[in-house]
């Protein structure tokens, strides 16, 4: 290794090994400023090559593979060809990276010291955007909140974050992944807090969820655009007695969550 490339290696450690130190330091509102921007960041770039595997590998298959085979066909084949290829893919290298990803890091966060595997978003970024692309029966937010979250993890334990800070740093993960892939800041951050928990909300990490999902959502809208993803028209009129069945649609909408959640773990 050539003597600045080592200079630079090392320097890089001390600065990981520092930063620990240098962070308790600093006020609970400058830490988590800077941490929240940080791990934005990570978030936000993560959102983007997600985005970008997800493109790629939807004009692959439905423009290059389909055009060989014929539309009928293709609609078929691809969907099991999707799921075949993810299924190899994380029981071989990394079977933490299966299901829905959410599940997955709640697991990691109560049980394992909100510790994920390097190898874990990489795998999940891969299968996953094989799923969807392909048409698989799948989204974008299980995924996208298990690789903002392993790579935060990752870098949580760079910077020498305590344990307790570790797990607030994964959450504003989740937040800045959530925030940026479905352009909806504000409720990724109170989606991070509250999805960690049954009764329970993370309210320490509330404050520096709220930062990393605006920075993530900046970041990857300064890539993808700015236009919603859902779109209303604003001078719309809602007459009050629709509300009621709004309410109705809301109560029957739990209902059915309940039933599919029941039916999807067992």
């Amino acid at each position: 290794m050539a003597p600045q490339a080592e200079e630079l290696r090392l320097r890089i450690e001390r600065f990981f090994k520092m930063s620990g130190f240098r962070l308790a330091y600093l006020s609970y509102i400058g830490k988590w400023a800077f941490l929240g921007f940080i791990v934005g960041v990570v978030g936000g770039v993560a959102a983007i090559i997600f985005q970008a595997m997800l493109i790629l590998l939807e004009t692959f298959f439905w423009e290059k593979f389909a055009l060989l085979t014929g539309e009928k066909l293709a609609t078929l084949l691809l969907p099991a060809f999707g799921g075949l290829v993810s299924g190899v893919i994380v029981y071989k290298v990394a079977p933490e990276a299966e299901g829905h990803g959410t599940d997955a890091v709640i697991r990691a966060i109560h049980r394992r010291w909100s510790k994920i595997r390097a190898r874990v978003p990489l795998v999940k970024v891969i299968a996953s955007s094989a799923v969807i692309a392909s048409g698989g029966s799948a989204g974008k937010e299980g995924p996208i909140a298990q690789v903002a979250a392993g790579v935060a993890s990752i870098l949580g334990e760079k910077l020498g974050l305590r344990v307790c800070d570790r797990r607030v740093f994964v959450a504003a993960g989740i937040a800045a992944g959530i925030g940026a892939i479905f352009k909806a800041p504000f409720g990724a951050s109170l989606f991070a807090i509250e999805v960690l928990y049954k009764r329970d909300y993370e309210v320490e990490a509330f404050v520096p969820s709220i930062i990393a999902s605006v920075v993530g959502y900046s970041i990857y809208c300064s890539v993808y655009g700015w236009t919603p993803v859902l779109s209303f028209p604003g001078n719309i009129f809602i007459p009050p007695i629709e509300f009621i069945f709004v309410a109705i649609l809301g109560l029957l909408s739990g209902f059915l969550a309940v039933i599919y959640v029941k039916i999807f773990y067992g």
